[in-house]
């Protein structure tokens, strides 16, 4: 039997301390954490270190103790330590991994799924912040809704600082919850037509105090101006009524240049699909192009 030695006598405890500590730092950079928080952390595992509490805690505390003591830090880290354990974040959590089921929106049954999904995630979301928004306020935090927005307009002095700032849209405060579902389900909206479900669900999700995502907005206002020209469309369809088969390509490329239509072929192609299921004109492919026939 071969018996293999390892020499550890030459080992440089320096530099093992160090690639620890810079390992911990990069995935702490990876969770979302802020340089300013990470460092706050390793030197509160310093001072526990030196006076021993780090060895001498009972691992039998109970945590909820913990959670209630007002003297803890009521920094954002000691803010953001709470927020994961308040109801709201830990329903929105729940329902995060419901929602990372709904993956292709296709169909009626899929997207109503997916809105009920995300409606309930608002209310969540909103419970949670309005607790954010109340606990940064008695710790003499600012709040701030649009982390972009306020990048462009802050000074020199509040850029070095924003690690002190609570940005509402930060993934931080997410719950864990995939908000970009709501992006899909406003351009699914606005592919069927369906204008007035499309703006009852952006009213939701423009709502100032929602907070989300810059681009999830974007998203959704781009959404509305879209099915915003679906009348337009509508009449431009009917105007053909008795013109015969079209050809379905000239007959939309006809439509974006007049009308400066800029969401895309694949929307429109939707809309005529949508017809054809209404039976408001035929839609079939032939010589392997499609046509539409308005009747």
């Amino acid at each position: 039997m071969v018996t293999y030695t390892i020499n550890v006598g030459g080992i440089n405890q320096k530099a093992i301390a160090e690639e620890v500590v810079s390992s911990a730092a990069r995935v702490l950079l990876l969770a979302g954490l802020a340089e300013g928080q990470i460092a706050e952390i390793f030197e509160q595992a310093a001072q526990q270190i030196r006076s021993g509490e780090a060895v001498e805690r009972d691992q039998s505390d109970d945590p909820e103790d913990y959670f209630e003591d007002d003297s803890e830090d009521q920094g954002i880290w000691g803010i953001a330590e709470k927020f994961e354990q308040i109801k709201p974040v830990k329903s929105l959590r729940r329902l995060g991994k419901r929602a990372n089921t709904v993956n292709d929106i296709e169909g009626s049954a899929t997207l109503a799924k997916a809105v009920s999904i995300v409606t309930e995630a608002a209310g969540l979301r909103k419970e949670a912040l309005d607790w954010l928004r109340n606990e940064a306020s008695k710790a003499g935090i600012e709040v701030v809704s649009d982390h972009d927005q306020w990048t462009e307009t802050a000074t020199d002095e509040q850029l070095d600082n924003e690690d002190n700032v609570v940005f509402l849209d930060d993934y931080r405060w997410s719950g864990d919850f995939n908000w970009h579902l709501v992006s899909q389900i406003a351009r699914s909206l606005a592919e069927t037509g369906d204008r007035e479900a499309l703006s009852s669900f952006s009213e939701v999700f423009l709502e100032e105090d929602l907070a989300v995502e810059s681009q999830i907005r974007e998203d959704v206002e781009k959404a509305l101006g879209a099915a915003g020209q679906y009348e337009e469309f509508l009449e431009y369809v009917q105007s053909h009524s008795g013109s015969g088969e079209l050809a379905q390509a000239e007959f939309l490329d006809k439509f974006i240049r007049a009308s400066g239509f800029s969401s895309g072929t694949y929307t429109l192609e939707s809309w005529l699909e949508g017809m054809a299921k209404r039976g408001e004109l035929e839609r079939y492919k032939r010589s392997n192009r499609w046509r539409i026939m308005v009747g």
